[in-house]
This record gives C-alpha cells, sequence and structure tokens, in this order.
C-alpha cells in the first residue's frame, strides 16, 4: 500500500514489475493491511507478497513472468502477449 502523495506522483508513469523484476505489482492506496512489511524508515510504503499462482497468473515459457495472458496467441501459446509480439518480429525477420 501506498500513503505519501508525493511518491504517488513520482511513481504514476511507471511499470513498477518491470522496475522490481517481478510478474505483477499492484499499488494500493491508504492504510496498510495487517502483517503487511513496513520499513521504519521508509514512511507511507507497506509490502505484501502473494504467489502469483494463487492470483491466477500463468508462467511464460520466454520470460519466466506470470501473466493473466499467457495462451492468447494461437501460434505462441506457452508465452504471454508480449513475448508473443516479440516471437512474431522475429519470425518476420527470419530469426526465428
Amino acid at each position: 500500500t501506498l500513503d505519501d502523495a508525493a511518491l504517488e506522483a513520482a511513481i504514476a508513469d511507471v511499470d513498477m514489475a518491470e522496475m522490481a523484476i517481478t510478474s505483477d505489482l499492484v499499488i494500493k492506496y491508504g492504510k496498510p493491511p495487517e502483517g503487511a512489511f513496513t520499513l521504519d524508515d521508509v514512511k507511507g510504503v507497506a509490502v505484501v507478497v502473494e504467489k502469483a499462482e494463487d492470483r491466477g497468473l500463468t508462467k511464460c515459457a520466454r520470460s519466466w513472468r506470470y501473466t493473466a495472458d499467457v495462451g492468447q496467441d494461437q501460434e505462441f501459446p506457452d508465452v504471454s502477449a508480449r513475448d508473443a509480439a516479440v516471437l512474431h518480429e522475429l519470425k518476420a525477420l527470419g530469426r526465428l
């Protein structure tokens, strides 16, 4: 959770999952839930970790990220939409 307006504004357009090198990252605002991880010297931020599988996400065979869109591309059914797009480009260039 996030309870800091300046920090919220600073990260508004940032893909935090990419920055954190994780499959997904959801930012919620307000009071943190009971048991959330916090640091005394980082005020207004709390972290709760969940397994991707428990959130219904599937592992991409190319990037190993867990996403909700694995299997949407018929030609590359074991990868995410992002990775399928890359594979289509590589195929068009004759590199796949």
